[in-house]
């Protein structure tokens, strides 16, 4: 897995106590990620090892990511193509609601085109209690409009879509 180097510093008021840190983030990493660790999902199992010299010794402690209340959306790609699939990623630990099984959930997507309508995505959890859901939505050229809750997005240059 990844690693990242921390600077322990002397605690306050405490002799002998040494302590540091570093933030994670579940954004892939990237430009803006530096410093951090990046990637991590809620029940990812974080390991710290110091290696002390005097004595000699290995200190290891673990950790387990907590869920956040705040679930995060991601659609890709940015810009697309009639005919390209939208992927929806939905990272939201509170719609875990069975640790045991493999849940799913929904995300609306609209056009600007009003008359587009929304179509509602499925979205399916990746593994039991990871709370990172994603899913599909087909985008398609046609001469009308796609009925609304068809399970396809109809988009032509200029359209926004909003999930």
């Amino acid at each position: 897995g990844d690693s990242l180097e921390v600077l322990l510093a002397p605690a306050a008021g405490t002799p002998g106590t040494f302590e540091g840190g570093f933030l994670v983030t579940d954004e892939a990493a990237g430009p803006g990620t530096a410093g951090r660790l990046a990637g991590v999902i809620p029940g990812t199992v974080l390991l710290a090892v110091y290696n002390d010299t005097s004595p000699e010794a290995t200190v290891r402690a673990e950790a387990v990511v907590a869920p956040s209340d705040t679930g995060k959306l991601f659609v890709s790609p940015a810009s697309l193509r009639a005919g390209t699939e939208l992927q929806v990623t939905l990272i939201d630990a509170d719609l875990d609601v069975d640790p045991t099984a493999v849940d799913t959930a929904t995300v609306s997507v609209s056009s600007s085109d009003a008359a587009e309508g929304v179509e509602v995505v499925a979205v399916t959890e990746t593994a039991p209690a990871t709370g990172l859901f994603t899913g599909r939505l087909p985008t398609r050229v046609q001469a009308g409009r796609s009925a609304a809750g068809d399970g396809g997005m109809h988009v032509r240059e200029g359209d926004t879509l909003t999930a």
